[in-house]
């Protein structure tokens, strides 16, 4: 991994090889730990991980090791070191949690990292483009897929129905034509 110490900080790293795997929703308890959206099916791989990056904004990602990390099965928790109080914890509220590439989980077949998704062209079975996927809306069902062309946004569900192919090598990802669907 190249990184590139920026901000005149020893921890403020940049590298653009990182995989966005969760976003800190906010403080848990008075001792600095954090709740955490995550976007992995695999939790218990971020838990053994030693460190994570938080990117708060867009210059770059802060390098921070975790002290204690936990699933409950339906919720992450996380504490990191140097984050010791309820405010400390609140003001990372938003912050994307990225891993280095290397260190991500492998996804299997049929499994994509949403920041991959997000992009890439959508197609029905007729090659009509459309729009983009603009973002992935988690719900405990399935994802959603969010597609923009224009002004308008459309919702695809995350599903083998409707979803029939995800092509990483051309940025295509192919549906069935959905009934009522307008673009």
């Amino acid at each position: 991994m190249t990184a590139e110490i920026i901000k005149g900080s020893d921890n403020f790293i940049y590298d653009p090889d990182m995989k966005y795997v969760g976003t800190i929703q906010g403080a848990k308890g008075m001792k600095g730990e954090m709740k955490v959206n995550l976007f992995t099916a695999h939790p218990s791989h971020l838990a053994s991980l030693e460190s994570i990056y938080l990117k708060i904004d867009d210059s770059g990602s802060i390098l921070y090791t975790i002290d204690k990390a936990r699933w409950d099965g339906s919720r992450f928790t996380l504490k990191l070191h140097g984050v010791d109080d309820r405010n400390t914890a609140e003001a990372l509220r938003g912050a994307k949690i990225m891993i280095p590439e290397e260190a991500s989980y492998k996804v299997g077949e049929d499994e994509y990292f949403i920041e991959d998704l997000v992009g890439m062209n959508v197609v029905d079975k007729s090659g009509t483009n459309l729009g983009r996927i603009t973002d992935v809306l988690n719900y405990p069902a399935h994802d959603v897929y969010v597609v923009s062309k224009g002004d308008e946004e459309i919702l695809i569900p995350a599903v083998h129905e409707y979803v029939q192919e995800v092509n990483m090598n051309t940025g295509t990802v192919m549906i069935t034509t959905i009934e009522g669907l307008k673009n």
